[in-house]
């Protein structure tokens, strides 16, 4: 009405609480990736100046600056498959009993050099998580067995504590690099 009195309102809420989490991790990926990047790009920088300052065979310091871009390839595959990691929101309930199974038989046959255990410490762990938990999961069990030497051992394990599951995977190699670390406490 005419009269100055109010007849309703409107408001309107906008959860920002995912786009925040979202943020956060991106520019952690950021950040290691920028690093990486950094440190690769030296590498091949000094290995393309000593194979152009050097006198004899140049193809050691090409065949290691190639490496390098190799390197930087594949991280940026990896960038690619976290994000699609990240960006997967669907949730659904996964069997983490099967899950375990599923990845240590997989690694058994990708990296028979491997010596990996398997352990579910009880019957029925159910877990609400995004449809990337599979993936994420073979991400770590993956690096784990391309990066813990030439025979490593790797180890899963899933446990319940009243509502809580807890997925493990450990291996016996040189861990996370302290940079790195830092990187990502951050």
């Amino acid at each position: 009405p005419d009269d100055g009195t109010v007849v309703g309102t409107r408001a309107l809420f906008i959860d920002v609480t995912e786009l925040k989490r979202q943020k956060v991790q991106i520019s952690v990926l950021n950040r290691v990736l920028r690093h990486n990047i950094r440190n690769d790009l030296t590498v091949i920088r000094s290995k393309i100046e000593m194979a152009l300052d050097s006198e004899g065979d140049a193809s050691a310091h090409l065949r290691d600056a190639y490496e390098k871009t190799e390197d930087l390839s594949s991280a940026a595959d990896l960038a690619r498959r976290i994000q699609e990691i990240v960006d997967e929101t669907d949730l659904v309930y996964h069997d983490v009993g099967r899950l375990v199974d599923s990845l240590a038989r997989r690694a058994r046959e990708t990296y028979p050099e491997a010596t990996l255990t398997a352990s579910v410490e009880a019957s029925d762990i159910p877990v609400l998580a995004t449809t990337a938990l599979e993936r994420a999961l073979w991400e770590l069990v993956e690096n784990a067995c391309e990066h813990a030497g030439d025979a490593p051992s790797v180890g899963l394990t899933a446990s319940r504590t009243d509502s809580t599951a807890r997925l493990a995977v450990a291996d016996d190699g040189p861990g996370i690099p302290e940079i790195e670390r830092r990187i990502l406490g951050e």
